[in-house]
């Protein structure tokens, strides 16, 4: 069904341009024809088209180069981002490339366009593009780096077209389920704002000052029904204290309660599974213990950050261990609460030491403490949003391995997609 070759990119191009603007650039507003850059390229391959820049229509009726007139494969020819690919899908009736970018069109009769951008997005060509990337501080690529990358090509165009519209259909589906994302982001804002100040009355409808009594508090108007206090009013605040391993390398282990530290929170949310390091029982007996499902908050660096231990683990003194409800605060209540509040947290902490909060501040942190009741309503309603976040987020990341190991194979022959050829095919699976 056709041969596969290692090809050069300029031995398969009939264009390679880029493209240009009027002196003073352009802006949003400056003109009627779209004009792309560097910065409507994603990381992930895909344009972005929200607030286009412009150039006169004039202007680009006398260009000469750089004219997007069909589905195009572009590449950024300089900056931090040298290197990116994208692919135009002919959104515009008429549209242009500024000079950061090149437009690469192949031979009609040896490569369909959307092969060649997913060749180029593939490892196996970023790598070839980075290695032609010149200089430091301002990085550039030359129109020459088409006499050096290679890809693999099939003759055949039309397996050709059928593994684009293989990977086309993944991509369209990961798009899909970020938009689920964003949605479900989306809510969860509106549903923090709503129900951390307004809550959830007793035929389950968020309440509103139309037809609910509300009162004054320090944070704001709140339900007649809640009331308001600090940290050290509804629970215990300790600080951590762990031996550190340079000091004292006998106080750890490969194995024992984890040792949790700001790095292992930085990039987590809501709850933390696992720590890097872990305590033997010397080190424990000298350190402060948390206990799994319990609650810390971040005290130095990403100040203000609470996260749940999903783990039994010794804290470091970047953190503060917030226990003993007395069944006034629910603990995932107490997290959301935190979480929203983030940032206004932050700013207690200019009258801490180094910009870091303390044991008393922590516990004159005000709080808004609806009846424990609609607190677990609150923080189960949340959870539920959480969840469906997190196995959209799982999918996503399923979605892009899937798509990393097609690209692998599609883009190389490994994986043949001869049987689609086939008049009257049915199948959709790919075979080696």
């Amino acid at each position: 069904m056709g041969e596969w070759r290692e090809s050069i990119l300029v031995n398969i191009l009939d264009t390679i341009e880029s493209g240009q603007r009027p002196v003073g650039g352009a802006t949003t507003v400056s003109g009627e024809i779209p004009s792309l850059g560097g910065e409507n390229i994603s990381s992930n391959g895909r344009l972005v088209l929200d607030n286009i820049k412009k150039i006169p229509i004039d202007y680009f009726k006398k260009m000469n180069k750089g004219k997007l007139v069909g589905y195009e494969v572009l590449i950024n020819k300089d900056g931090a981002n040298t290197g990116k690919v994208g692919y135009y899908n002919k959104d515009y009736e008429n549209a242009s490339i500024n000079e950061h970018l090149f437009l690469l069109r192949g031979k009609a009769d040896r490569v369909k366009q959307k092969y060649l951008y997913y060749s180029l997005l593939n490892d196996h060509g970023q790598i070839q593009i980075k290695n032609r990337i010149t200089g430091s501080a301002q990085p550039g690529l030359s129109k020459e780096f088409v006499n050096y990358v290679k890809i693999y090509i099939p003759d055949n165009l039309y397996e050709q077209e059928k593994i684009a519209e293989i990977l086309t259909t993944i991509d369209n589906t990961i798009e899909q389920t970020e938009k689920i994302i964003a949605k479900y982001r989306r809510i969860k804002q509106g549903l923090l704002q709503d129900l951390l100040t307004k809550g959830i009355d007793e035929n389950g409808n968020i309440r509103s000052e139309a037809t609910h009594k509300f009162k004054d508090s320090p944070l704001g108007r709140i339900p007649v029904e809640w009331e308001f206090g600090t940290i050290g009013e509804v629970a215990k605040v300790r600080r951590g204290a762990s031996p550190r391993p340079i000091d004292n390398p006998e106080y750890f282990s490969d194995i024992g309660r984890g040792w949790v530290r700001i790095t292992d929170v930085t990039n987590a949310y809501k709850f933390l599974l696992k720590t890097s390091q872990y305590m033997s029982l010397l080190g424990e007996s000298l350190s402060v213990k948390v206990n799994k499902g319990e609650l810390i908050l971040s005290i130095c660096a990403t100040v203000g950050k609470p996260i749940i231990l999903g783990i039994d683990a010794c804290i470091h003194d970047g953190f503060v261990h917030i226990y003993d409800y007395q069944k006034r605060i629910d603990r995932d209540y107490l997290f959301y609460f935190l979480d929203y509040n983030q940032e206004k947290i932050k700013l207690k902490s200019q009258i801490g030491t180094q910009g870091n909060l303390n044991t008393d501040i922590v516990k004159n942190i005000e709080l808004i403490i609806p009846p424990y009741k609609e607190q677990l309503t609150i923080s189960e309603t949340l959870t539920n949003i959480d969840n469906n976040l997190d196995i959209e987020q799982k999918n996503l990341k399923k979605l892009h391995s899937i798509k990393q190991g097609l690209m692998q194979d599609l883009l190389t022959g490994k994986v043949r997609v001869t049987h689609l050829l086939n008049k009257g095919g049915k199948s959709n699976e790919c075979h080696p």
